[in-house]
């Protein structure tokens, strides 16, 4: 399992440095976009996902949180992450948004929430080979781990034979009991960020070094 650090939980007064923390260290860097509207947080714009995705020296993977995806499309063609998620809880046609990005010859796939469960996207899953599932409930302002959505992830990725992506309180405790189950990526914010040299070492033997 790979660690993905957010860089939304890193020090925004010195983004260069945290990216070159993350791609020594890390497999992946994980960039937040939040309009403020479809989520409430609001974190970076396009330029900075461009800067990013530029410095990296790994994978970038980034989660689109926002109203209007689709108005976003024409900057992310030019920055092509590795991988976008488009949050799609609050979307009428979620397929159709896809089919654009896919059209843009974008590598996307769906980040869903707990407002998800239970709807009807066998057809849209079946698209895909990586998901990203968010394990903290999307009205939790503490954003807390909920093992019910790591279950409900891990049933999708085995029922659609999809690369799991998990997202959302994970600290080192939970991190250390996903490790030895099919779940792809671990998206870590502050478990990394706040304290680095911590973060080395306690996963000095899943790093790269």
């Amino acid at each position: 399992m790979i660690i993905s650090p957010s860089i939304a939980s890193s020090d925004v007064l010195h983004v260069a440095d945290e990216v070159d923390f993350a791609g020594k260290y890390f497999d992946d860097i994980h960039i937040d976009i939040e309009d403020g509207i479809a989520v409430s947080g609001i974190t970076f714009g396009m330029k900075m996902a461009s800067a990013i995705c530029k410095r990296a020296a790994k994978t970038t993977s980034l989660h689109l949180e926002v109203l209007r995806p689709l108005d976003y499309l024409d900057e992310l063609a030019k920055i092509r992450p590795d991988i976008i998620f488009i949050q799609v809880d609050h979307l009428d046609n979620p397929e159709e948004v896809i089919d654009k990005f896919r059209k843009a010859s974008l590598n996307v796939s769906v980040a869903l929430t707990d407002r998800d469960i239970n709807k009807n996207y066998d057809r849209m899953l079946s698209s895909f080979d990586q998901i990203l599932m968010l394990t903290a409930e999307h009205d939790d302002p503490k954003q807390e781990y909920q093992e019910y959505l790591k279950n409900y992830g891990m049933y999708l990725a085995e029922k659609f034979n999809l690369k799991l992506w998990l997202d959302g309180g994970i600290n080192h405790h939970i991190y250390h009991n996903l490790k030895d189950t099919n779940v792809y990526a671990a998206v870590m914010g502050r478990a990394i960020f706040s304290d680095k040299a911590e973060a080395i070492k306690l996963y000095s033997k899943q790093v790269k070094l």
